[in-house]
């Protein structure tokens, strides 16, 4: 039988898998928004009580992203978090010459859990589940590096949206149940003109989370804008709507993810993974 890699190659062939897989994610996202799945469409409302006109703007769906998209991400979050405990575990037969027991790369948002000792059996000695059990084995220098890259350490923004912590929330998510995610986010400034033989309206803003990219996750049917029309003389039947809108995929608001864009939170995570590597290879 002819030998495929080296043994310490392990990792970076899981991480070329995961590339294929976003690849192939990236390609049919990119369809499926070519296709023109949403649109804007406007409807004028009256106020009863307020006695005034308005013309309300909202999302509709015309098509929806296919559901086996989770698979795609889902073997591409395996891969990536496959690729990092294939690492840790030929650091620890590089330097112990064994990998028994729980042997993986951790990864922990909180200080004390990584660092927690078994006090019922030696002060000194980590517990099972702690971070330090799990690379026990592996050089001590690069023990200090992994300790290094835990996403508690984080000071740029929250330690949940952290690349690796994401990668353990995502990844253990689609072990128990498909990922969720939406089409329909709305990315870059949106702008929507009201023309009509009595008048003009006119009205944009622009994305208020930079990290995010977007404005919210929008279902078919939801609110975009409301434009007020009582000062222009607008009527129903006389107007055209004009929007300038780009949407994109993102996880769902609930769970892993926050609404963050997919293909983004993906490349982040990978680009992490691949600094780890970096950061660890030479100790293989």
């Amino acid at each position: 039988m002819l030998e495929t890699s080296r043994p310490f190659e392990g990792h970076r062939l899981k991480y070329g898998r995961s590339k294929e897989h976003f690849l192939m994610l990236q390609d049919e996202i990119a369809r499926f928004l070519q296709s023109n799945p949403y649109q804007l469409i406007g409807e004028f409302h009256t106020d009863a009580i307020r006695q005034q006109e308005s013309y309300v703007v909202r999302v509709q769906a015309r098509s929806h992203p296919p559901d086996h998209w989770s698979l795609i991400i889902g073997d591409c979050l395996y891969n990536l978090r496959s690729g990092l405990d294939h690492l840790v575990r030929h650091l620890s037969k590089r330097h112990s010459g064994t990998a028994d027991g729980p042997t993986e790369f951790p990864i922990f948002k909180n200080r004390d859990s990584f660092h927690k000792m078994d006090r019922s059996k030696n002060p000194s000695t980590p517990t099972r589940w702690s971070g330090l059990h799990k690379i026990r084995l592996i050089d001590p220098t690069a023990q200090t590096i992994i300790e290094g890259l835990q996403p508690y350490y984080r000071r740029d923004g929250p330690i949940d949206l952290h690349p690796l912590w994401l990668l353990h929330e995502l990844s253990n998510e689609d072990k128990h149940a498909a990922l969720h995610f939406t089409g329909a986010v709305a990315t870059g400034p949106v702008r929507v003109i009201l023309e009509g033989a009595t008048g003009r309206i006119e009205a944009s803003y622009n994305s208020p989370n930079v990290r995010l990219f977007r404005y919210g996750a929008f279902e078919d049917g939801a609110h975009v804008m409301t434009l007020g029309t009582y000062r222009t003389g607008l009527s129903d039947g006389e107007v055209q709507l004009e929007g300038e809108i780009s949407f994109d995929v993102a996880f769902s608001q609930e769970g892993p993810g926050r609404g963050m864009l997919m293909l983004y939170t993906l490349t982040d995570i990978a680009r992490t993974v691949a600094n780890v590597f970096n950061a660890l290879e030479p100790y293989v």
